[in-house]
């Protein structure tokens, strides 16, 4: 059915809930699973003194997202799966649009997220990357909610 998953992360409890229904999945199915981490360089950071330092930042960002990446990787070990990462920056494209064009790219046919499952104004305040990887698929999506 599916040979090719993609699932998101960026290390959160909720992340981790999406990786493991993505290595169960893969297991079960005997499909290729890779596992994204973005690292959301967008200029958005400011200290009090009006110094923006975002070179040590997006360092910082980069090194955390391989850790991500090699701790999902050895979740995926459990399930005795082999795992590629990738990951990637963006500059410029909201992280959705990241989601979709790596899915694409790796000729993905399901992608497995994490979702916090907000709704109303919580949603609109804070967005939601699940979303509009949902919304704007050609593959299937598969929503991994958190629960409590």
């Amino acid at each position: 059915m599916f040979k090719h998953i993609l699932v998101t992360t960026d290390g959160s409890r909720t992340a981790e809930k999406g990786v493991n229904t993505a290595c169960a999945l893969a297991n079960s199915l005997g499909a290729r699973l890779t596992m994204l981490h973005i690292v959301d360089t967008r200029p958005v950071y400011a200290d009090f003194s009006g110094i923006n330092d975002s070179a040590d930042m997006i360092a910082a960002q980069t090194e955390s997202g391989a850790r991500v990446l090699e701790n999902a990787k050895t979740l995926a070990a459990e399930f005795q799966i082999a795992v590629d990462t990738r990951l990637v920056e963006s500059s410029i494209d909201p992280i959705a649009s990241v989601v979709l064009r790596e899915a694409a790219a790796l000729q993905c046919d399901l992608v497995v997220m994490g979702t916090h499952g907000r709704t109303g104004l919580k949603n609109l305040l804070l967005g939601s990357v699940a979303e509009a990887v949902l919304h704007g698929a050609s593959m299937p999506v598969l929503l991994v909610r958190e629960q409590g």
